[in-house]
């Protein structure tokens, strides 16, 4: 049995992106190494799912993951706060497992939490609000009327305002850290792994004398960074381009 992979924070654009030619090479190198691929959204800078069609700037990536689907590895999926209603693409074809909050996985003998970040934060009013805007079955009414081409203008632009206006205290690493810890503490999980901050961590903390496990799996925008579960082992790396 292969490794599981978990990433998320990619944000791939499309055309002319010159990040993702390197994300494809590490797909490739990882695809006979892994058995499983835990996705915790933002693969996109910007996606919706349609019935009939998908965004074709995104073909590279999209086929890469048929590849793996057509190899057996599994695959899960957690949006983010840059792709939402996943659509039957990747419910279908991909036969991913779409969680639009969390997704709760035994793997390995450890109960893993994996969520994208954008809700651990209760200060964080901005995000958790587009969250429950874009999550809502309205939207998801309102996608399916107004045509792609539009969506995907409309979405590119408030991405990239988004990540314009982006400002994360200096310290989001450390919020995210005592956040984490205050789940962990109150539940049953052993592992919480998340994103969006942007910032690659990994942290081991003790209670009662339990061990419990915090990963953020940083981003594809600085870091190039990803975790791996094998042997019982997790293990935070980077990617070299």
């Amino acid at each position: 049995m292969g490794k599981t992979l978990f990433i998320s924070d990619v944000h791939i654009r499309g055309k002319n992106d010159a990040r993702e030619k390197a994300f494809l090479n590490f797909l490739e190198e990882m695809r006979p190494k892994i058995s499983r691929l835990v996705i915790g959204g933002d693969l996109f800078d910007f996606w919706i799912g349609h019935r009939t069609v998908v965004y074709y700037p995104y073909l590279p990536v999209l086929k890469r993951l048929m590849d793996f689907r057509a190899h057996g590895i599994e695959m899960d999926y957690v949006e983010g706060n840059h792709d939402f209603h996943m659509g039957p693409f990747f419910k279908e074809t991909l036969q991913c497992r779409v969680y639009p909050k969390e997704a709760y996985l035994k793997l390995e003998g450890f109960h893993i939490c994996v969520c994208h970040g954008d809700l651990m934060n209760p200060g964080d009013r901005g995000h958790r609000l587009l969250k429950k805007v874009f999550g809502s079955s309205c939207f998801k009414g309102l996608a399916g009327i107004v045509h792609p081409d539009w969506q995907w203008r409309i979405g590119h632009w408030a991405s990239r305002l988004s990540h314009r206006h982006r400002r994360e205290p200096p310290n989001i690493g450390e919020v995210y850290k005592r956040l984490a810890e205050e789940k962990l503490k109150k539940s049953s999980i052993d592992v919480l792994i998340a994103g969006h901050n942007h910032c690659p961590d990994a942290q081991t903390f003790e209670f009662s004398g339990s061990r419990k496990y915090y990963y953020n799996t940083g981003d594809w925008l600085t870091h190039f960074s990803y975790l791996e579960l094998e042997s019982g082992r997790f293990s935070l790396k980077y990617f070299s381009l």
